[in-house]
């Protein structure tokens, strides 16, 4: 059933890599997405980046379809920072899905969306969201909490490239100021590979065929907690992509123990080293020995995450979310603690989780009503 939510988490004691003492921990979870083909989601997906930059959703189009001064105003109420090549793209975006644009806009203001590039057959994508939890406080208050006590927690930089070592895309998460920030390159609704400046526009990516079945991640990242800073560079993740008519099979694996330093004072004042003192080993040494259980154990495969999304069935309209992710976990006091307070900090309480269900729920059932919308529209146009 749509947004119907199931996960199950099993745990065992378990010898990690270099013989260490750990648990096992395997989690699956599934949700209900209605009639979510992948082929017809890829082709949404490509009518939706050709709005966001050419503000066109039609195959070859080259002008810009206006819209209404009324859905500016209302857009640039919500969203104050947009220029005027930015707010049309919104703005259209908005007539486009005006059940769930407004939904959206619950969560913050878009601040930036596109780099116009003239005389180029590509451009470039931007898109910079600013999260607002005073916005979200009044119909689900439980999360607005939950994003508003994020603090300096993290800051991330993380790419996804092809296997010659082009980018594809980067985001960029920053929890203090809760921005997101996507970035990548189109063309006529397809993406670019690119590396620094240089942009490979005759290399479209089509997400049906094979040119990505085998890819990664790279990321950068600076954690941050009660004082003590973590920070992570080049952690790489080996991504997996088998694309279908009704669905999707994708996941990601992590092997690869990352550089790793540790900076900072615990509780703001007192110096890492003078912790390090009173524990076994290092703050800096158990995180890297943290990571390399979870890059070497799980029987040698590593960190492995998985997922499958749409209709597996011809003829059904069952679409399911299947995820998973198995490894092994350091176990020693240490880390309990750490896990302890990004239990505290990360994961967001019950009340806060039914809250996402059920936002989640109100963004399917808005979408789901301007997709009737679409297709009541496009059979008077057939008739």
């Amino acid at each position: 059933d749509l947004a119907a939510m199931s996960t199950t988490v099993r745990s065992k004691p378990t010898k990690g890599a270099g013989d260490k003492d750990a648990y096992f921990i395997g989690v699956r979870t599934g949700l209900g997405v209605g009639n979510l083909r992948w082929d017809n989601a890829m082709v949404a997906l490509q009518d939706f980046a050709r709005i966001g930059t050419v503000v066109n959703p039609q195959q070859g189009a080259t002008e810009q379809i206006p819209s209404s001064s009324e859905t500016k105003s209302k857009v640039k109420k919500l969203h104050p920072k947009l220029n005027a090549e930015d707010l049309d793209v919104i703005s259209l975006l908005w007539e486009a899905y005006p059940s769930l644009a407004p939904e959206i806009s619950k969560l913050g203001s878009i601040e930036d969306s596109r780099t116009v590039w003239s005389g180029k057959g590509y451009q470039q994508v931007n898109v910079l969201l600013r999260g607002l939890p005073e916005r979200f406080e009044a119909g689900y208050p439980a999360l607005a909490s939950y994003l508003d006590r994020m603090d300096d927690i993290a800051l991330l930089d993380i790419k996804w490239q092809d296997k010659k070592g082009r980018d594809l895309t980067s985001i960029k998460i920053d929890s203090e100021k809760l921005t997101f920030q996507f970035s990548c390159y189109v063309k006529d609704g397809f993406l670019l590979p690119y590396k620094g400046v240089k942009v490979y526009e005759n290399e479209p990516v089509d997400p049906m065929a094979d040119t990505i079945t085998s890819t990664k991640i790279v990321a950068q990242a600076r954690l941050k907690m009660l004082g003590v800073v973590i920070k992570i560079k080049d952690l790489n993740l080996d991504a997996f992509y088998e694309p279908h008519p009704g669905y999707a099979e994708m996941g990601l694996t992590f092997t690869k123990v990352p550089d790793v330093k540790v900076e900072g004072a615990a509780l703001g004042f007192v110096p890492t080293a003078l912790v390090d003192a009173f524990i076994p080993g290092n703050i800096e040494s158990v995180t890297r020995d943290f990571l390399g259980v979870a890059a070497k154990g799980n029987g040698g495969k590593g960190l492995i995450a998985a997922a499958k999304l749409g209709v597996g069935k011809e003829g059904s309209d069952k679409g399911v979310l299947e995820a998973g992710i198995d490894f092994d976990a350091l176990d020693n006091f240490l880390v309990k603690i750490g896990l302890g307070m990004v239990n505290e900090r990360l994961i967001p309480k019950p009340e806060a989780l039914d809250e996402a269900k059920a936002y989640f729920g109100a963004l399917q059932t808005a979408f789901a009503k301007d997709f009737k919308r679409f297709e009541k529209r496009a059979g008077s146009a057939s008739k």
